[in-house]
């Protein structure tokens, strides 16, 4: 009586079982993280060793490739001690713009690019002078001025000698490496 029933390993066709759905959704995904984690890794590798050679040139005295802003002695802060910096981004500059169409007002957005947590506490405590001598420089700026590139690199220069030294007559600032435009509006 029993053999009448076909074993249960076979179809009823005698072909062997298709594997199951879940096994194959499962040995994709492992594929999937496998190419991916390696993709990862490839890239975390060359960026390292990009990162690496670009500190090296900065050490030389070289402008950094990437666009990275340059400190005063001509290489990025990221390379001076081999610590990253620190951004410190001040609230938002809303100001009018000198000339004839009294109308055009300037909106920017600045980061200051300092080297460490302790050069960031002592510009907080002054950043009430610091807004003020950035406000007054920004209210003297025209249109035709900042709409040019060199007229905003001109500006970040100027931003970063005010930021260094607010109160005239009093040491300037060190560790301030440079002035990084968030936004940046004429209207």
């Amino acid at each position: 009586m029993a053999a009448a029933n076909p074993p249960a390993a076979l179809p009823a066709d005698g072909a062997p079982k298709k594997p199951k759905k879940g096994l194959v959704i499962a040995l994709i995904a492992v594929v999937t993280l496998l190419v991916l984690g390696g993709g990862g890794g490839a890239a975390w590798y060359f960026l390292r060793a990009k990162d690496g050679h670009e500190a090296e040139a900065g050490k030389d005295g070289k402008a950094a490739k990437d666009g990275k802003a340059a400190d005063a002695k001509g290489g990025t802060a990221k390379a001076r001690d081999g610590k990253p910096p620190v951004f410190l981004p001040l609230d938002t500059f809303t100001v009018n713009l000198q000339g004839p169409a009294r109308e055009q007002y300037l909106q920017v957005g600045l980061v200051l690019e300092v080297a460490d947590a302790p050069t960031s506490d002592a510009l907080k405590a002054q950043m009430p002078i610091i807004r003020s001598q950035v406000l007054l420089l920004l209210a003297s700026k025209t249109a035709e001025e900042l709409s040019q590139p060199d007229g905003k690199a001109k500006l970040a220069a100027e931003i970063l000698a005010k930021v260094r030294q607010p109160v005239p007559g009093v040491k300037p600032l060190e560790g301030v490496d440079a002035v990084h435009y968030a936004a940046f509006i004429i209207q």
